[in-house]
Order: structure tokens, then sequence, then C-alpha cells
């Protein structure tokens, strides 16, 4: 059960660049962009620009902003980034990256105003390593949710994204 004292703190993050990416565009230069969710919530998904020029070294400096549960990322809770090529018959998969909200949450500064940029390697859709994509994130103070009628039960996830929503000011 889910008290009605569930935090939440505000990520930030700036989608930097990515290098070294598999080529997946036989003809032309790739057209990159990013993908970003916690957990692969399709609702709570968030893009990068599309970077016409970088082609297998794009670069982007898009942020975002998520709202995370302090205590579901202390579970098994990842933030998941999904790179693709933008094509005109459809757009591919180039990598994705999968990283544990845990470790950012034990490795953010101890100061809420400061920033830390970090590189993980992307991984193809078959599972091989090619390339990195680096990005930078901070983490704000914690947030308790507006105690209401149903706190005591945990939300749907229609609750939950429409407070993420709330939160984050979109």
């Amino acid at each position: 059960m889910i008290s009605g004292n569930m935090e939440y703190r505000q990520l930030d993050i700036t989608v930097i660049s990515a290098e070294n990416l598999k080529d997946v565009n036989l003809i032309s230069e790739m057209d990159v962009y990013v993908e970003v969710s916690i957990g692969g919530d399709p609702i709570g998904k968030r893009k990068t620009h599309v970077d016409k020029q970088g082609g297998k070294s794009p670069k982007w400096n898009h942020h975002l902003k998520f709202a995370v549960d302090v205590l579901a990322a202390n579970s098994a809770l990842h933030l998941y980034f999904r790179i693709r090529s933008d094509r005109h018959l459809g757009d591919k998969d180039i990598g994705d990256v999968t990283v544990p909200i845990k470790e950012l949450l034990d490795a953010a500064p101890a100061a809420t105003d400061g920033e830390r940029v970090v590189e993980y390697p992307a991984h193809t859709p078959s599972g091989k390593p090619k390339g990195t994509l680096k990005f930078s994130y901070k983490l704000g103070d914690k947030l308790a949710a507006p105690a209401g009628p149903s706190a005591a039960y945990p939300p749907s996830a229609d609750e939950r994204n429409l407070f993420c929503y709330f939160l984050i000011g979109i």
C-alpha cells in the first residue's frame, strides 16, 4: 500500500550527444533523434529534435524534464534512451541505453543545484555495444505528492501521468 506521503523529485536531463553509433542507413547520412522515457512508458515519452548533420556522432543539447517517484526509483525503475534514425519510409532503431534511476539518485551531487555529466554505452537492436550516449542530469528537491481521498491506494497510470504533467508544468 502506498501512503499519502509519496515523494517525487524533478529530474532534469540534457541529452548532449552520441558518438560512433551504428550507421543504419545504406545510402544517405543518418538524421538522428532520441526518445527518452522512464520505464519505457509511452505516455511519458519525450523526444529530442532531429540532428540532420551529425550522422554517426549527433549532437542535441536538448533539455527534458521528468518527475520521479522516489520510492519507485529505489526499485528497478530505469531511464530508457531509444536512439533512432528519422527516415521517410519509417524510422529505424539505431540503439538504446538503459540506466537505473537508483544509480542516478545514488551518484547525484549532494547539492540540488549540481549537474552531473555521464556517458553510457549504446547497444544495437541485436544487443551488441556500439557507440556512446552522453547526457547530463540534475535532481531537484523532494516534493510531496498532494494528499487526496485516494492517497491510501496506488494511483492509476492515468493519475500518475496527470500528476507528472502537473508537477513539471507541461
